[in-house]
């Protein structure tokens, strides 16, 4: 008995395009449908145009018959709970991994937004930039600020966590001033 049932305008010959394991495919799809006198004719002649088609034939045969032993031997019902069994065990293993991962990546994001308020960093000790200078010179402060000190200007340069201090110890200076919010400069 044959599992499906055959209307003969659906079902053709195969269009001979595709790769030998496709056609394969089609053909033995037509077959389990019940070949017609012409089909079958065509399905020898095709099987005998290429030893690869044979071999593709032969390949998803045993397929085939793998897939169906179970429904043969009366064991469907216990490889359908084998299965079911594996794809629960999968997505509950999935599951704790994307949750595990979730949490490091939640930890990880917390621990760089907490521990910088924290960790003191040491203040960096007062700096003099500019000494006595005979003509114009730009310099770029450690946060990125720039200043441009006149001939002779002297700047004492003082960064912490909280703050960044600037004092103009001679001279003129002019700054462009790196934005940055929570270090008021």
């Amino acid at each position: 008995m044959k599992p499906f049932n055959r209307t003969p305008p659906e079902i053709r010959i195969p269009s001979g395009r595709g790769s030998p394991g496709d056609m394969a495919a089609e053909w033995l799809a037509l077959r389990e449908c019940g070949f017609s006198a012409e089909e079958q004719a065509e399905f020898s002649r095709w099987l005998l145009a290429d030893p690869r088609h044979a071999a593709a034939v032969r390949e998803l045969e045993s397929a085939w018959r793998l897939m169906r032993k179970p429904f043969l031997t009366g064991q469907a019902a216990s490889v359908e709970e084998a299965i079911a069994q594996q794809v629960r065990r999968k997505s509950r293993q999935h599951r704790h991994a994307v949750i595990g991962v979730s949490l490091a990546g939640l930890a990880a994001v917390l621990l760089l937004a907490v521990i910088p308020r924290w960790t003191p960093v040491a203040e960096s000790a007062p700096a003099a930039a500019g000494s006595a200078r005979t003509r114009p010179q730009r310099e770029i402060l450690a946060d990125g600020s720039v200043v441009d000190l006149n001939a002779g200007a002297k700047i004492a340069v003082n960064f912490s966590t909280q703050q960044r201090v600037v004092r103009l110890l001679r001279g003129e200076a002019h700054f462009s001033v790196a934005q940055t919010p929570d270090r008021p400069f």
